[in-house]
């Protein structure tokens, strides 16, 4: 029996079954998730040099990613009692 014209080989439909084995994750390429990634559009040249101390010191926060961590960071701590407090004095 002869294989129909550009259809698969047995060797390539072997290869082909064989990376079903193998987890999709790894199968595939990686991609981007961005399309338009905003450092390709935007640039600290032209900024002050104000401005540009604002956003380094910015950029350097770290927030908390649960309650645990906010709770062992007495600033996060403060700042979330602050808030409490203006939740019950205005009752809601």
């Amino acid at each position: 029996m002869s294989e129909p014209e550009g259809g698969p080989t047995n060797e390539e439909c072997t290869a082909a079954n064989s990376d079903l084995d193998i987890p999709i994750a790894i199968r595939k390429e990686v991609r981007s998730c961005v399309k338009y990634p905003i450092s390709n559009y935007l640039t600290y040249s032209r900024l002050s040099s104000q401005f540009k101390a604002f956003t380094t010191i910015v950029d350097g926060v770290t927030i908390p990613q649960n309650i645990q961590e906010d709770l062992n960071d007495p600033k996060w701590k403060e700042a979330m009692m602050e808030e409490m407090k203006a939740l019950m004095g205005n009752h809601t």
